[in-house]
Formats: C-alpha cells, sequence, structure tokens
C-alpha cells in the first residue's frame, strides 16, 4: 500500500505545483498589463446616459403597441 500511497501524494504534489506554477503566470501577466485609460469610457457612459435622458418617453404608448389581429375564420 505504501508505494500506491507514495505515487498517489507523487501526483498531488505535481498537480499543485503546475496550478501554482500556471497561478503565478496569470498573476504576472496580469501585473504586467498596461493600465486602461478609463477616459472613453467615462466619455461613453456619459453619452449613453444623455441619450436615454433624451428619449426618455414610456416604452408602453398605446401608440407603439401592435394590436392583435382576430382571426377571420
Amino acid at each position: 500500500r505504501l508505494p500506491v500511497a507514495a505515487r498517489t501524494l507523487g501526483r498531488g504534489l505535481g498537480q499543485a505545483r503546475r496550478a501554482m506554477h500556471a497561478l503565478r503566470t496569470q498573476v504576472e501577466r496580469e501585473i504586467d498589463m498596461p493600465n486602461l485609460d478609463s477616459a472613453p469610457l467615462q466619455r461613453l457612459e456619459q453619452e449613453i446616459r444623455q441619450g436615454i435622458s433624451l428619449n426618455a418617453e414610456p416604452a408602453n404608448d398605446a401608440a407603439t403597441v401592435a394590436q392583435p389581429k382576430e382571426n377571420a375564420s
């Protein structure tokens, strides 16, 4: 039983090592990413908010609601 337990432990340690390496690589990649300029995103948000406030009409207006057609049979 000891060889099986040692093999299982070795596999688990190997998987843990690979996972830690992948995590470390991902963190290093995230740290090295350039900072995003938030100004364009803020302008886009303002434009969207202005567009919503200009077109703030009720969506369930009677003129826009389609009337169901009666079946002619």
